[in-house]
């Protein structure tokens, strides 16, 4: 197999390597989305609050924060 056929079959599994941890990072970060709204929801339950009408509009805000912060 000459050298260019070869350097473009590295490449190419490179890519294809960097789009499977890419498709990794996506799902963890779905998962802890997922996981830091159940700890939130289980908190306002447990302190009696989640249905305060102003709930939903203070956790979005102090998540806006946080995700500022992490940018």
């Amino acid at each position: 197999m000459p050298f260019r056929e070869r350097q473009h079959l590295v490449d190419v599994c490179a890519v294809a390597i960097r789009a499977g941890i890419a498709e990794r990072q996506v799902r963890l970060a779905e998962e802890q989305g997922r996981m830091i709204a159940d700890v939130i929801r289980s908190v306002l339950d447990d302190l009696g609050v989640a249905d305060e009408p102003d709930v939903g509009k203070i956790v979005r805000r102090h998540l806006t924060l946080v995700q500022g912060d992490a940018v």
